[in-house]
This record gives C-alpha cells, sequence and structure tokens, in this order.
C-alpha cells in the first residue's frame, strides 16, 4: 500500500514535469546569419538596362557580338539569361548572366557573370 502511494506520487511529479510549459528565452544572436553573397564578375553598369529588358536580345559590345536568351529561374532563384558571345577569331562561347535578389520593390540590381563550371581558355571582359 505504501509502495502505491510512493508509486502514484513519483507519477504525479513525472506527469507535471512534462506538462509545464518551458521558460521563454529571447536569442541575442541570430541563428543564421543573413548574408548576400554574388557569385561571379559584376557587370558593368551600362549594360544593366539592356539585361533588365526581357525584349532586348542582343547587348552592343565594341569587341564582340553578344546575342541574349530568354530569362529563366537557376537553381539558387536568381533571375539569369543565356549569352551568346561571339569573338572574330576564337568563335561562340556560352555564358550565363545572373541578377543579384531584389532586396526591395525598387531596387536596382546588379548582374554578375557567373563563371562556368567547366573553365575555357579563353577570357571574356565585358
Amino acid at each position: 500500500m505504501m509502495n502505491n502511494k510512493w508509486l502514484l506520487g513519483l507519477c504525479a511529479l513525472i506527469l507535471a514535469g512534462c506538462s509545464s510549459q518551458p521558460r521563454h528565452v529571447e536569442a541575442s544572436l541570430p541563428l543564421v546569419a543573413a548574408s548576400i553573397e554574388s557569385v561571379g564578375t559584376k557587370v558593368p553598369a551600362s549594360y544593366r538596362q539592356d539585361l533588365e529588358d526581357m525584349y532586348k536580345t542582343e547587348l552592343i559590345h565594341d569587341k564582340y557580338h553578344i546575342s541574349m536568351g530568354p530569362f529563366y529561374i537557376s537553381s539558387l532563384g536568381n533571375e539569369c539569361r543565356e549569352l551568346t558571345i561571339e569573338e572574330p577569331e576564337q568563335g561562340k562561347t556560352t555564358r550565363v548572366v545572373c541578377a543579384e535578389k531584389k532586396q526591395y520593390e525598387d531596387q536596382i540590381r546588379a548582374w554578375y557573370l557567373v563563371p562556368d563550371i567547366i573553365q575555357s581558355s579563353s577570357s571574356i571582359q565585358l
């Protein structure tokens, strides 16, 4: 009989401990720091307006003939376009240019020439 009372009391204490709410804690540091990192080489601002225009299909450059493909969303969630760059002596090279994500509605985005996964022997600077 005495053992039953102890067992009942122990069970009541355990259940009371499991049912009570944990204390509220405020974090002084965020668990994940918000970071905005851009990958690649920044494209000069003079090309920004043409890159943003969905109806433009060519970029004017004094050394290269550059054709632009349609917009698409990359696996990282960036808005990108494929560029076909034709050099007079080297032939055609395909590269990708992506815009940084907008942090607010009226933001003027920067565009970046994304590095190739497979490195080519030709180097193109816009």
